[in-house]
């Protein structure tokens, strides 16, 4: 674990055992949840589900806005949203997970491509949150009130254990970017999986760096770059697989390896969920165990608004993550 990781979970910790003995405040944001799935957003001023944020005297730093239906301290408004983001993003992958599973077995490969990937994009949203970096969407009101010319605000935790505030870009690049200094200080032994994948999807254009540093840069540049292959063009075999057989090398190659690329899509996403899943497990025993109980329900319950479909993949193959995710979902019962 390291010092930024130290300093999210701490500054979690604080925020709960503060929003834990405030039944007041934890009854507003039910409310607020209620309001939002009742009215489907009509009203942003009554359903505003995000932290709010406002500009700072000089009008050029984004600050959390402490007097917000008076939410005081801030911090346990941003702790909702920072657990919410965690839990939430991992059920949302279980989804995409288990649809890339059954596109696969019909030999859709392209939209099995598309489903590892968005689930790997959903578990990237909780792996920054658990990095103190947490994705925020505010309402349009916000963006307008803020001057802000990107959709996003990224909210990082800094070494001085003091949130910075930015507009940030929605496109798929800017956000695996965001990980790419966390995966080159992931231990070699777990990033072994991951340099694998990096190599293959940067093979089909290019032979791949060996410098560590570059390779992961340039895989999860390219990794986007896929999934826009796979839902526009409709394209998700293997490349290598593929060029053997439109040149009649149909002896090297057997036609059930041109799902080769989405089985790789499938293993990126299950490596990244256990890793995720375990980070998560660490977190939850230090930050939330003391005061899981006084605050479950309401976890449980904003979790799941907005609605969506949750999933129930088979990870049936892989003991330890089968194990892992058993595990999770047992927690948030």
């Amino acid at each position: 674990m390291n010092g930024i990781n130290q300093l999210f979970n701490a500054n979690i910790k604080k925020s709960i055992e503060f929003l834990s003995g405030n039944p007041g405040l934890m009854k507003t944001f039910y409310d607020l949840h209620f309001a939002y799935f009742i009215i489907a957003g009509k009203d942003a001023k009554l359903t505003q589900i995000t932290p709010s944020f406002k500009k700072d005297s000089s009008g050029s730093l984004i600050l959390l806005d402490e007097e917000y239906l008076d939410l005081a301290p801030s911090t346990p408004s941003f702790a909702v949203c920072a657990i919410k983001t965690i839990l939430r993003s991992i059920l949302l992958s279980f989804r995409f997970i288990q649809s890339g599973d059954l596109l696969l077995d019909k030999k859709f490969y392209s939209l099995s491509v598309f489903s590892y990937y968005t689930a790997s994009f959903h578990i990237l949203q909780s792996f920054l949150a658990l990095h103190g970096r947490i994705i925020v969407r505010p309402t349009d009101n916000q963006r307008q009130e803020l001057g802000l010319s990107k959709a996003l605000i990224m909210s990082r935790l800094t070494k001085h254990n003091r949130w910075c505030f930015e507009g940030f870009s929605q496109n798929h690049d800017s956000m695996w970017r965001e990980a790419s200094d966390i995966f080159e200080a992931t231990c070699n032994d777990i990033l072994k999986h991951f340099l694998f994948f990096f190599e293959y999807i940067i093979a089909i254009e290019q032979s791949p760096p060996s410098d560590k540093q570059q390779l992961i840069s340039e895989g999860l540049k390219r990794f986007p770059k896929i999934r826009h292959e796979a839902i526009y063009e409709g394209y998700g075999f293997d490349d290598y697989v593929f060029n053997s057989v439109i040149s009649d090398e149909k002896d090297r190659f057997s036609l059930k390896e041109l799902e080769s690329k989405a089985i790789v899509y499938k293993m990126f996403a299950s490596q990244f969920l256990k890793l995720t899943l375990k980070e998560i497990f660490e977190f939850k025993k230090t930050s939330l165990d003391n005061e899981w109980d006084k605050v479950k329900d309401l976890f449980l319950t904003i979790i799941l608004i907005p609605p969506f479909e949750k999933g129930d993949p088979d990870f049936s193959a892989d003991s330890e993550l089968s194990c892992l995710a058993k595990q999770f979902n047992d927690w948030l019962k």
